[in-house]
């Protein structure tokens, strides 16, 4: 009643069928906020001060597969870093993200497969970026460090979190706006400048003459920042940004004035600091300026 269908028929059909299925890839899942937080090296808000593209074949498939990728190059300035291995506050760098555009292949009607890195921002958007990984642009001179470019991956899908427009409170003065982001800033800024001065001046004296009322009278003062920041990290905690940072800011200032505790005890018996000393303590100032500002 059937004809048999011929082997070579079958063969044919199981290839393609085959084929299409390795050329296909799933799309990817949104990644949660605690997958964000988790996964990524880097998590800074900054502002996007310049954005370009350029559409180019794919390098995710082999060469038979004729497929175009947008790839967008994005110049953020670094706001406030949330999770610190190596963005700095007030530097800019550089976000490589992208889209598939489509496929010249016959036979291959749009794209099923990962759709890149959603939502792209606009010039002048604020954005929170968690970082994949970060490369160095193989272009520059090896031998010069300052030569060299950061260049860092989000997340995919969703490793850029275009930030809402706050809405503005108005102040007592009439006709006056405030924006709440500025303001939070402001303080987030001189509560990191004070800490930072603290560290400093312990560092000059643990290296040279030690003045027990001057490191009590700048004791007293950390004191009051720690209040400071705890009452902003409460006041804050359901901000998305703020609350976070404010959080792990003061954890931060803490756990750095207690490992001071260890040199200074030693300072107060008269012994001098050694070479490995004066060596931690650096590390200890430079990681506090490149975490906390520049």
């Amino acid at each position: 009643m059937f004809k048999q269908v011929q082997p070579v028929l079958v063969f044919a059909l199981l290839f393609f069928l085959l084929g299409a299925r390795s050329a296909a890839t799933a799309a990817i899942a949104p990644l949660s906020q605690t997958q964000l937080e988790e996964k990524a090296e880097d998590i800074f808000v900054g502002k996007v001060l310049s954005i370009s593209d350029i559409a180019e074949p794919s390098k995710r498939f082999d060469k038979g597969t004729k497929f175009t990728d947008r790839t967008y190059t994005i110049t953020i300035g670094v706001i406030t870093v949330l999770k610190y291995k190596s963005v700095k506050v007030a530097t800019e760098v550089t976000v490589k993200a992208w889209q598939p555009v489509g496929s010249e292949q016959t036979g291959l009607i749009g794209f099923v497969g990962p759709q890149g890195h959603v939502p792209i921002p606009k010039k002048g958007d604020i954005v929170t970026v968690y970082t994949e990984k970060s490369e160095t642009n193989k272009d520059a001179d090896e031998k010069t460090d300052a030569s060299k470019t950061q260049v860092y991956i989000p997340l995919l899908p969703n490793g850029m979190v275009i930030q809402k427009e706050e809405t503005k409170e108005e102040t007592s003065a009439p006709g006056t706006q405030q924006d709440g982001t500025t303001t939070l800033q402001t303080l987030s800024n001189a509560t990191s400048f004070q800490f930072m001065a603290t560290v400093a001046l312990y560092k000059e004296m643990l290296l040279n003459t030690w003045d027990e009322k001057t490191y009590r009278q700048f004791a007293y003062y950390h004191g009051l920042n720690q209040v400071t920041l705890s009452e902003l990290a409460t006041t804050n905690e359901n901000h998305k940004i703020w609350g976070p940072w404010f959080k792990e800011k003061l954890a931060y200032q803490a756990s750095v004035f207690k490992t001071l505790q260890t040199y200074i005890g030693k300072k107060r018996k008269g012994d001098p600091m050694t070479a490995q000393d004066i060596a931690e303590l650096t590390r200890i100032q430079r990681e506090t300026t490149a975490k906390l500002g520049r």
